[in-house]
């Protein structure tokens, strides 16, 4: 590989590092608002199930996900065509742009809704004597 590509390798992996603590701390924010008794306990149902159990299921499906799209940059930034032709249902076939623009576009979404939720919602904020 190189220095050189392990520079690359590292850059990639912080870009995707900055890319994913915004998505999922989006959708946590999200879970946290909806499910505010047991919001670690979802989290992580969500993260095992969803995000780990779905994400490698060949199906459409998986392109819900954050690690798709993140699987995606990957090995587009990092130009590994033969592995993305051989994964091509758990990294997918578009454009890294495209992967951007959907993890941007999801982040924002989720965090619209999040304060949208927050603002309608009474949520009890101590505990009642």
């Amino acid at each position: 590989m190189g220095s050189a590509g392990g520079f690359q390798l590292w850059f990639v992996i912080c870009v995707l590092s900055l890319l994913s603590c915004l998505a999922h701390a989006a959708l946590y924010i999200l879970i946290g608002t909806i499910f505010f008794r047991r919001t670690m306990v979802t989290a992580v149902f969500y993260t095992l199930v969803i995000e780990y159990g779905l994400a490698f299921v060949p199906a459409m499906a998986n392109r819900l996900t954050i690690n798709y799209r993140l699987r995606g940059l990957l090995a587009d930034w990092m130009d590994w065509t033969t592995a993305r032709t051989v994964t091509e249902s758990i990294g997918g076939q578009e454009a890294a742009w495209v992967h951007v623009v959907v993890l941007l576009t999801t982040s924002v979404a989720l965090l619209a809704v999040s304060i949208l939720r927050l603002t309608w919602t009474e949520l009890p904020t101590q505990q009642e004597g």
